[in-house]
């Protein structure tokens, strides 16, 4: 009380006392998502992210007290990219900024998350793939890869097991069983484990190359990369460009041909050959 009227002899506004007060426990948005991205391990993928931070959330939020936040600061966010971006583009701008809230929780920065999807519903996002690859289209393709032994590989694997790139990067010596012709395949999406026979001839005679040529637990994708998907990346998608997306814009998700369309062409082939949507369902 006495500090109140000292301020208002002095011709101070007691408000703004209290105000310059509040400033000096101030913890912006920023400076807690600067601390998140500097405790990742995950140094390609957290550039990413601290890109997508700083060019859709830090305008809005960066200068924020992460206290004061609330869904309506998110929505106003989410209400100003869906003009003129897509809204599964929209949706992971939300979700980056619900991963640096939950990150404040986790420090006992802040108690709630006001980007949580159960208070701020997220944007409807149609993510259905209409593309599958035709029989010659089929032919096309491998036409186009044969000379590159890995991509044929994974393009052959793909189109006969309807396998994802995560499982056929997994695949090592021991999951190739030639005498009965069975590839154990893992699933990490559903974190389980499934079998698919190998019926074409042409795979069979790559793998059993690719089952002398490796040592115990190497992978077949391996060929010294790190990581096998992005070598599909930098040599298989611009193929597809050339072949299937001519004239196709780069969001058109639905029609463009990327590599997990090779998945959804040997399911697409299943129904064709009238095999039961429900097994189909289970691959």
């Amino acid at each position: 009380r006495m500090a109140y009227l000292n301020t208002i002899n002095l011709g101070e506004d007691p408000k703004n006392v209290k105000l310059k007060r509040k400033k000096v426990d101030i913890i912006t948005f920023d400076s807690v998502a600067v601390r998140h991205y500097a405790s990742s391990t995950d140094n390609k993928s957290n550039k990413e992210l601290q890109k997508k931070y700083e060019n859709h959330i830090k305008p809005f939020l960066g200068d924020k007290n992460i206290a004061d936040i609330e869904t309506e600061d998110i929505e106003a966010i989410k209400t100003k990219k869906q003009e003129k971006l897509k809204p599964k583009t929209v949706n992971g701008i939300i979700n980056e900024a619900s991963v640096i809230f939950n990150y404040a929780i986790t420090k006992k920065i802040i108690k709630s998350n006001p980007a949580n999807a159960s208070v701020l519903k997220r944007l409807s996002v149609d993510n259905a793939r209409e593309k599958f690859l035709d029989t010659d289209e089929i032919k096309e393709l491998l036409e186009a890869v044969r000379e590159n032994e890995q991509m044929y590989l994974f393009c052959l694997l793909a189109l006969n097991t309807g396998c994802r790139v995560s499982s056929a990067k997994l695949i090592k010596k021991q999951d190739i069983d030639l005498v009965n012709k069975i590839l154990t395949l893992k699933d990490v999406k559903n974190n389980s484990t499934y079998r698919a026979f190998i019926k074409d001839e042409i795979l069979f005679k790559l793998l059993e190359k690719r089952k002398k040529e490796l040592k115990t637990n190497e992978f077949l994708l391996s060929y010294g990369y790190k990581d096998i998907k992005d070598k599909i990346k930098e040599v298989l998608q611009p193929i597809l460009n050339d072949l299937f997306n001519e004239g196709l814009e780069i969001d058109d998700s639905k029609n463009r041909t990327v590599p997990h369309t090779l998945r959804h062409t040997f399911a697409s082939h299943l129904a064709i050959n009238d095999v039961p949507v429900q097994k189909i369902q289970k691959l």
